[in-house]
């Protein structure tokens, strides 16, 4: 990648998000996306998340933010239109930490480059922020002797080629992770 990934194109199934105080922590209170640049239903440039002009994006510095996630799947796609990459994110966690790289600077990487702001973006299904301490949360704790039946998190790659041919992945056919 030679820039940033503010041209990639990301959608997510939620319709509201976890606001950040001014160090970036989560507040445990939630707001619609619509109207918001972090509106991301339907496929939007990952850029839009980084304007500035709403509090809580500035808060964050871009996107560090927790979405709530509706039914349906999946529940995040990101595409690179330049190399036809496609990541698809299914889950049945209730909700999606989406991060975007927003303090990253000269940090090196493969091959002699350096990353900057905004270079990558993560993806981390996930329970609702301060789930433990909220009663209206579904219940994060896992008792003895209980089995947990969520899927922390599927991941399925189109158009792999980025991948190392060591890995043992076909090149050009689509790769399944599965973590949880």
């Amino acid at each position: 990648m030679e820039e940033d990934a503010g041209d990639h194109l990301m959608k997510i199934s939620a319709i509201r998000h976890g606001l950040v105080d001014p160090d970036g922590l989560c507040m445990g209170k939630f707001r619609e996306v619509e109207g918001t640049p972090l509106d991301f239903r339907d496929f939007a440039p990952v850029k839009q998340g980084f304007d500035q002009s709403d509090w809580n994006v500035k808060n964050a510095n871009g996107i560090d933010h927790h979405f709530v996630l509706e039914t349906g799947s999946p529940a995040l796609i990101l595409t690179d239109p330049k190399s036809g990459r496609t990541v698809e994110v299914e889950t049945t966690l209730p909700g999606v930490q989406v991060y975007s790289a927003n303090y990253v600077e000269n940090h090196p990487g493969r091959d002699g480059k350096t990353y900057n702001q905004h270079w990558g973006v993560a993806v981390e299904p996930q329970m609702l922020p301060d789930s433990i301490h909220n009663q209206e949360h579904p219940d994060v704790i896992l008792k003895r002797m209980n089995r947990s039946t969520k899927k922390f998190c599927i991941v399925s790659i189109r158009n792999n080629d980025f991948l190392p041919k060591t890995a043992g992945f076909p090149q050009g056919k689509p790769a399944v992770f599965i973590w949880g």
